[in-house]
């Protein structure tokens, strides 16, 4: 490389002429999502880090997302390339907290998000989605901030509820569920750091919590409310609750407060089915099969 130690204290008052230099002498550009995996990223990175030796941590990081952001082409580039090596498992971490931080600055909106990576909105593909998942947790930052509405997340809803009618993608109705939440509630912008996938989250615990806080406002003013109706807005079917409920059962029997509580749950919607949904025989996994016998088992003993 061209460039000497004793150099570069000659850029420290232009860094991002000098980074991006450094970057097309590093051809990241050509390399792509390979820039990734041969260290050429963590090399720039070292770099900015020499010629900037005073700036914190998290400045350096937007530093070095200025700098790959304008050699790929924009942050719609850029959030692909990070998702696509997210995707195989390459460090992508840092990056992904600094291009949030830049989109929630910029009032960039999920819906935009999406657009970066999905080359047709309302087609994504299957490694789509998948890539979008890196991202997901944005929503909670906007949900913070009480900027995540329907008119910005329509298009991502819909097409996850198909995604999840056509094929029961575990993947799909996760983030579903989860964007609903956000998109009703406000949630804490921590969860983006604490739950970097849509299968982190623990659906459980805030179900629990959010089913007590009702129970707790409602009985205060002497209101019955209809917790089942309320899920019903944020699940797309009959079949996901009871499946988040028996498996919130089974996962946590030690747990004598959460069992009780979800088995308390689990008659709730029983109660309102006349018979068990189609889709648990359309899909019929082990987990259906396990609802669908519960669910009869009820109907014996009442009667």
């Amino acid at each position: 490389m061209k460039y000497l130690l004793k150099e570069e204290k000659a850029y420290r008052k232009n860094w991002a002429k000098a980074g991006t230099i450094y970057a097309r002498e590093l051809k990241i550009h050509e390399d792509g999502v390979k820039a990734f995996e041969n260290y050429k990223i963590s090399e720039l990175q070292g770099y900015l880090a020499r010629i900037s030796p005073d700036q914190s941590k998290a400045s350096q990081e937007q530093k070095l997302l200025e700098v790959l952001s304008a050699e790929y082409g924009g942050d719609k580039f850029l959030a692909l390339h990070v998702a696509q090596a997210s995707s195989l498992r390459l460090e992508t971490f840092s990056l992904k907290l600094a291009l949030v931080s830049k989109w929630e600055k910029d009032g960039v909106l999920l819906n935009t998000v999406w657009s970066y990576i999905c080359k047709d909105v309302n087609a994504p593909t299957t490694e789509e989605v998948k890539m979008f998942s890196q991202f997901y947790g944005y929503a909670f930052i906007l949900s913070s901030k009480r900027i995540l509405s329907f008119k910005t997340t329509e298009i991502i809803e819909s097409n996850l509820l198909k995604i999840y009618e056509d094929s029961a993608s575990n993947l799909a109705l996760d983030m579903l569920i989860q964007i609903r939440l956000a998109r009703r509630y406000r949630i804490s912008d921590g969860f983006f750091k604490e739950f970097a996938k849509p299968s982190d989250f623990p659906l459980y615990k805030f179900l629990f919590d959010f089913r007590e806080y009702y129970l707790k406002n409602f009985r205060r003013h002497f209101i019955k409310r209809d917790f089942i109706a309320v899920l019903r807005k944020i699940f797309p079917d009959d079949r996901s609750i009871a499946r988040t409920i028996v498996n919130s059962i089974r996962k946590h029997r030690d747990n004598k407060e959460y069992t009780a509580a979800f088995k308390e749950l689990e008659l709730e919607l029983y109660a309102k089915w006349e018979n068990s949904p189609k889709n648990l025989r359309r899909y019929d996994d082990k987990l259906d099969e396990m609802i669908h016998q519960r669910y009869e088992d009820w109907r014996f003993r009442v009667g």
